[in-house]
């Protein structure tokens, strides 16, 4: 999807705004542990750019998919985590 030139095209053309379901969802960014990939959110926000679309994300934390690491975090810690998330 990314580098496809017609996909592009189509999305320029056909949509008012981009966006997507799950790239900047914690259990997304995060999977294996505390450290970020931004990697597919970083090239959704580049298409955006380059198609003058502004960008809509979806919910940030979803409760029904946390990544299994984060479920063996202490209670303690989640606060820290979670503010992380949202700063970075």
């Amino acid at each position: 999807v990314f580098d496809d030139p017609g996909y592009f095209t189509v999305l320029t053309r056909e949509v008012a705004f981009t966006g997507n379901a799950n790239a900047f969802k914690y259990d997304w960014l995060r999977p294996w542990g505390p450290a970020a990939d931004f990697s597919t959110a970083d090239r959704l926000l580049a298409l955006a750019a380059a198609s003058g679309k502004p960008y809509t994300a979806q919910a940030l934390f979803w409760n029904d998919y946390p990544p299994k690491w984060l479920l063996a975090e202490p209670a303690r810690d989640l606060q820290r985590l979670f503010d992380s998330h949202l700063t970075e």
